[in-house]
């Protein structure tokens, strides 16, 4: 054996080593050149924290009263926004730890593939205005926390007996991820399936599980007594969105459905557009019907018919102007734009929920139903419980992109396997 072909056997031996190695030195290396200089809210708020209060616990309750309930997040900043250089390893650390535990999710099949999943996720959306302390412990941390607590829950539905340091990785990543409101949600929503998963397949009740959920139901409970969050929402209605109070519970239902496709079609966002490719994909591979072709096809089309459009008209009236779509709270219902962007919404949701109907087996079309129709619940959630602080930009489409992106890993694994069944035979 050469040299050459020993360094390629063992580049391909360690590959999941060297690949994690990679995240932790390219995330390193972005925290420590934006240390020289804070933005957002880490220069205008967090900062200048620890030298307003006397301790962790002053500045905790302060900030539930005051503006936040996502105190495990608070504790993280307080802690280490003094120690830049440190929050930079442990931060590089975290996104480590996402792409392991998405390897992990999908039983150890692709290192590739699981660090192209990260990537999918839109964690770029926070960088604009937030800065990367605030943003990346707001999103990034309980992201890392909720995948690495769901790695030990599906080893559960799987029959695995977990070990005790293992409960407790699990209970504690749970809690830190159920201060956040959307993963509070989201995973009060994967436990109750996976409850009903667990039950089904091993005839009994699993009681980690209950108790993930009843984390996930506290942090709940948390989040909507926080006079903090009360207070955030009343403030950004006032300076920026006074409009919203005045709505009906369908105007803001209509409004959350313009939120979403903006975010999901409108503005594109690589998750979403890979599973509306796969989709695509699938459609014409099987052979399906026309109307199953043309729904997969429909955020592609509606997408190219609206900016052709949209920029025929906003050149012949010399007024051509995006901003409506990354900042909503510029549209009204006293504006006909406003219902092209209802009707195109409702289109292409319908649109993918039949195509994935269309496109797969019993239990698949359910899980993936469910949870597409949970991603872009998320996206829009503040048009359903008046969160108005996600009108101004499209964080939430962090949390989506995380559903969004397991998604696209299933159905490419799992048309894999379909492939080598059919080799088989």
């Amino acid at each position: 054996m050469t040299k050459k072909e020993r360094i390629k056997t063992h580049l391909i031996k360690h590959k999941v080593v060297y690949t994690l190695l990679l995240v932790f030195v390219v995330v390193l290396i972005s925290r420590i050149i934006y240390n020289q200089s804070l933005f957002g809210d880490d220069y205008n708020y967090y900062l200048h924290f620890p030298d307003q209060f006397e301790s962790i616990i002053d500045f905790l309750s302060f900030r539930y009263k005051n503006w936040t309930s996502r105190l495990s997040v608070e504790f993280v900043m307080f802690a280490f926004i003094k120690h830049r250089y440190l929050f930079a390893v442990l931060d590089s650390l975290i996104y480590v730890l996402i792409v392991y535990s998405i390897y992990l999710l999908f039983d150890k099949r692709s290192i590739i593939l699981s660090l192209i999943g990260a990537c999918m996720i839109p964690f770029y959306y926070y960088t604009k205005d937030v800065g990367y302390y605030a943003g990346s412990t707001n999103y990034a941390w309980p992201i890392a926390f909720l995948l690495l607590g769901l790695v030990f829950i599906k080893k559960i539905i799987c029959g695995n007996k977990l070990k005790f340091y293992e409960i407790i990785i699990l209970l504690l990543s749970f809690v830190f991820s159920s201060f956040v409101e959307i993963c509070a949600v989201l995973l009060l929503i994967c436990m109750s399936v996976a409850e009903i998963v667990y039950i089904k397949k091993h005839r009994k009740f699993s009681f980690i599980i209950a108790i993930s959920a009843v984390i996930s139901s506290l942090g709940i409970i948390f989040m909507l007594l926080s006079p903090g969050n009360t207070n955030r929402a009343n403030l950004e209605i006032i300076n920026y969105f006074p409009e919203y109070q005045s709505y009906n519970i369908i105007q803001k239902l209509s409004y959350g459905l313009i939120f979403v496709n903006n975010a999901t079609c409108l503005i594109p966002t690589l998750s979403y557009f890979t599973l509306y490719a796969l989709l695509i994909y699938l459609s014409f591979k099987n052979k399906k019907d026309l109307i199953t072709k043309i729904c997969s096809m429909m955020p592609i089309i509606t997408l190219v018919a609206f900016y052709i459009i949209y920029i025929l008209l906003g050149i012949i009236n010399h007024n051509l102007n995006f901003e409506f779509l990354y900042k909503s709270n510029g549209l009204t219902f006293s504006k006909p734009i406003t219902y092209v962007l209802i009707a195109i919404a409702i289109i292409n949701n319908l649109s993918i929920i039949i195509s994935i109907f269309k496109n797969f087996n019993a239990n698949e079309k359910i899980f993936y139903m469910i949870f597409y129709v949970v991603s872009i619940g998320i996206v829009g959630s503040f048009g359903l419980v008046g969160s108005v602080s996600f009108y101004a930009d499209y964080r939430p489409v962090i949390f989506s992109g995380v559903i969004i992106s397991i998604i696209v890993q299933q159905i490419i694994y799992s048309q894999n396997n379909l492939k080598k069944i059919k080799a088989g035979e």
